[in-house]
């Protein structure tokens, strides 16, 4: 993907599709898959190109939205607008783990640290399959607030 050859990627993307179809999955569009693999490969503006193409396409994809919501918030872009997305994309009554994380980045990204730390401590505890990537922005977070406290 990051080489550039997209109509190998398009096509690697469209037998994805068609295996998860027939297994029963749910199949997500190239944009939406393509967003997800530029946001993980740090590449923030074609992520979230290609998951505002995603939700025009779908706009009413809850799943599109929280995606796009955590990557504004992962890469500190657009902050209000993740908040809104993160609220479109659940119910009022839900608070999912995945949800819980984009908050503590908003939060960590807006200054609240403290707010951060434990929205994100609590999403650390509960989860073991994100231990790696929350445990690091704990450690970063902890940073911050360490080298406030010292001055």
């Amino acid at each position: 993907l990051i080489n550039g050859n997209d109509e190998a990627v398009n096509n690697l993307l469209n037998k994805m599709q068609k295996i998860s179809r027939d297994k029963g999955y749910t199949v997500y569009t190239p944009e939406f898959t393509k967003g997800i693999i530029y946001a993980m490969e740090n590449e923030g503006t074609k992520a979230e190109e290609s998951l505002r193409k995603a939700l025009q396409n779908d706009p009413d994809n809850k799943d599109i939205m929280g995606t796009l919501a955590w990557c504004l918030a992962k890469f500190n872009v657009n902050l209000d607008e993740a908040e809104q997305l993160l609220a479109k994309s659940q119910p009022k009554e839900t608070d999912n783990l995945g949800s819980s994380y984009v908050k503590g980045l908003i939060s960590m990204n807006r200054g609240n640290l403290e707010e951060a730390l434990a929205t994100l401590q609590q999403v650390k505890d509960k989860s073991s399959i994100w231990n790696y990537k929350i445990c690091s922005t704990i450690t970063k977070i902890e940073s911050s607030l360490a080298n406030q406290n010292a001055k």
